[in-house]
This record gives C-alpha cells, structure tokens and sequence, in this order.
C-alpha cells in the first residue's frame, strides 16, 4: 500500500455545483482504479490523500499534476503504509468553507486552518487528514 498527499491551487473558483460534479467523477475514477483517500477544499485549495497501489496512485497525481485547473501543485508526502485509512471512501470529500464540514474537526476547531502553512508542514497536513478517518465523510 502506497499513500500520497498534496496540495495545489485551483486557477478559478469552483462553485458548490462544480465542486460535487468533480466528485462525483474522482469517486467513480478511483473504484475503477482501488483508490481511496480524502479531499479537503478550503479557499480554492486542495489538500488530498491518495492510497492505493504505488504506480496507480502516482500516474493519477502527474495527471492531477498536469490539469490545467491546478497550480503550484506540490507533494507533502508520499509513503508505504500498512493499511488504508480511508479504505471506506473511494473518496472522502470535505469543504472547510462550510461551517458545518469544519466543525467536524477536534484537533484543529479552535485554529484557523490555511492550507499554504502546509507547504512547510507536512506532518500537520497528515494529521488534519487522518483525523477525517475517524468521521463520517461525504461519500
């Protein structure tokens, strides 16, 4: 098992509509492919754990690498692991814009969540994914 997380801007804003069309389409994509992870949107970023078999999970971040909706896309981690953490989600997804997807948080709810401090902090980026694994997620 392989797991890899990122962090990119999006070019353009996404609307809510938009937003639940590409997820739509990422949770179809990673059945096909045994994928799971989570996706976390705040402020026109993206911070995502992709899990699933090390060249797949790879050729899918050069693809999301080379969209052309994404820049400064950027890897925080990449791992073997033991097991999957979000192996009930083909893709997990949560918007921290939404007060109620950000009050499912416990570790991070009393601090103000920036997605570029993440840039130099990978740790914390795993751990505000992982405790998503924990929570009921947007399937």
């Amino acid at each position: 098992m392989f797991s890899l997380i990122y962090l990119s801007t999006l070019n353009d804003s996404m609307s809510d509509q938009e937003l639940t069309d590409l997820m739509r389409k990422c949770k179809e994509n990673n059945k096909l492919l045994n994928i799971t992870g989570m996706l976390l949107y705040k402020d026109n970023h993206f911070l995502q754990l992709l899990e699933g078999d090390k060249q797949i999970v790879l050729n899918l971040y050069n693809e999301i690498a080379h969209d052309p909706r994404h820049s400064h896309v950027a890897v925080l981690q990449m791992n073997d692991t033991e097991h999957r953490y979000f192996s009930d989600w083909s893709m997990g997804f949560y918007n921290l814009n939404n007060e109620d997807d950000l009050n499912q948080l416990t570790h991070f709810s009393d601090q103000k969540i920036e997605f570029s401090e993440f840039r130099h902090d990978a740790p914390k980026a795993y751990q505000l994914l992982k405790q998503f694994s924990l929570t009921q997620a947007t399937e």
